[in-house]
């Protein structure tokens, strides 16, 4: 069938059943349809109807005959992402900007909270520095908080991340991450199911969460409410029976709660980089621990999740002031703690 028809079948709502009737009456193109609705053969859409989205259809091709990185992706496309085809309602078509083929290879969505913690955000870089040198290509949503520290973290690593638009690719949202949006393009792509031209709508967001879960084999939680996006996706994933991953945190914070719920339900519980390459049988990435000098680890052990002043380290280490103070500069340029307010917070 000829990309047009794609572009149609993209604009309606039960796009599969009239593919199912142009297939029947091996309809190919628009015009064929066009000619076949003169004669009431084919159901699911008017020729009125198709008079109207002429004009759009247009515009899409227009699109993506504008640059060599805009591309239209039929659904029986080659490079059509496997896994978004076991979805229950899966897009006709998708709009891409970037590298057609980078969700080839091992995806995994990493999503979270918008007003992400301290914590959460060097989570994120952790995990995605570890999985984008092991090769996946990491999905997220460009939003800000956990989704931009996916991303920033994929960059740093000159690894392939791809985000998936709530809007058409011509509306980058949110508009504070277009240069953000330029990095992703250069390695990875952004994808959207919705036209080049369309600005986001409230709904498009829950619909365009299907689509991070449905392109991944699975999908990490790092910080959630419990009424939220990323729970939403989580759900989601389950639904199209991918696996759910989340990591721990505080039962005392508010972002963890989403987390816990789901690990409560059965989600994998993710303390480490080990526990994901388990789970897709993948082998195991050296101990990061191994890393820093013997001297340190009590200190480290000693550094709680939440804020620890001197004094409580002092307490319970039992170690002169210069020794803690070489020992938390040696954690802290290693990337394993950070200071915190009146103190420390342990990060690994």
């Amino acid at each position: 069938m000829e990309l047009c028809l794609y572009l149609l079948f993209n604009r309606l709502a039960h796009w599969q059943a009239l593919h199912h009737n142009c297939q029947h009456h091996r309809i190919s193109t628009v015009q064929q349809l066009s000619d076949h609705l003169k004669n009431n053969t084919v159901p699911h859409i008017s020729q009125t109807k198709l008079n109207q989205l002429r004009p759009a259809l247009q515009t899409d091709l227009e699109w993506a005959t504008q640059h060599p990185h805009h591309h239209c992706i039929p659904f029986h496309h080659n490079d059509y992402p496997p896994l978004l085809r076991y979805i229950s309602v899966p897009p006709a078509l998708l709009y891409v900007m970037g590298d057609i083929t980078c969700l080839k290879q091992a995806p995994l969505a990493m999503v979270g909270a918008r007003a992400a913690s301290p914590l959460g955000k060097d989570m994120t870089q952790h995990f995605a520095h570890a999985l984008s040198e092991y090769g996946f290509t990491l999905v997220s949503g460009l939003a800000a908080g956990i989704d931009a520290a996916t991303h920033h973290a994929v960059c740093e690593r000159q690894g392939t991340s791809v985000a998936i638009m709530p809007a058409g690719l011509q509306h980058i949202t949110p508009q504070k991450h277009r240069c953000l949006a330029q990095r992703i393009m250069q390695r990875g792509a952004l994808i959207s199911e919705i036209p080049p031209y369309t600005t986001p709508k409230p709904y498009h967001f829950p619909r365009r969460n299907r689509l991070i879960s449905g392109v991944s084999l699975g999908t990490l939680i790092v910080e959630a409410r419990r009424a939220s996006g990323s729970m939403i996706t989580a759900y989601q994933a389950l639904e199209q029976n991918r696996t759910v991953m989340a990591i721990p945190g505080s039962m005392r914070h508010d972002l963890s709660e989403g987390c816990l719920h789901l690990i409560q339900q059965g989600a994998a519980c993710i303390t480490s980089i080990q526990d994901i390459l388990a789970l897709f049988d993948l082998p195991n990435a050296p101990c990061p621990f191994a890393q820093i000098q013997p001297e340190t680890h009590p200190v480290l052990q000693a550094v709680d999740f939440t804020m620890t002043d001197f004094s409580t380290l002092i307490h319970r280490t039992q170690l002169h002031t210069s020794h803690l103070l070489s020992a938390l500069t040696q954690l802290t340029l290693k990337g394993y703690i950070q200071p915190f307010k009146s103190g420390w917070i342990r990060l690994y």
